[in-house]
Formats: C-alpha cells, structure tokens, sequence
C-alpha cells in the first residue's frame, strides 16, 4: 500500500475502500505512521463526514480550505 501511495500513484488522490472500521483505523494509522501526509481514514462513526469529504475533494464540493485542516491526499 505504502508505494502505491507514495510511487506508483505518487502525486494523485487516492481512494481505500475496505469494509471494517477497524481497518480502517489501522490503514490510517500506518499512512500516517509512515509519513504518508494528509491521510484521514473515514467511517460511519466518523464526527463529521461532510467536511472530509470536502476536503477530499474541495473544488466539487465548493469547498474553501482551511490552513489548519489542510486538503486530504487520501
């Protein structure tokens, strides 16, 4: 996962589909861990799903960003 992310989709938004919240939070964890910046792992349980995805992908969302919540890579 860690080089998809960080050469072969180097530079691109990258999406992580899985069905359990757990790996999620595990996936997340290790992005960031691993110095992968501007990773958010999101789920059901997440406070605020509206504002991830905006920043995700703000200029569908017509979403101004925010310096300290910066726009999310993956």
């Amino acid at each position: 996962m860690e080089k998809l992310v960080t050469k072969k989709h180097a530079g691109q938004k990258v999406l992580i589909f899985t069905q359990f919240a757990d790996t999620v939070e595990f996936l997340a964890g290790e992005l960031k861990r691993r110095g992968i910046a501007r990773a958010a792992g999101v789920t059901g349980q997440s406070p605020d799903v509206v504002e991830l995805a905006c920043r995700f992908s703000p200029v569908s969302n017509s979403h101004q960003i925010q310096s300290d919540k910066p726009e999310l890579r993956c």
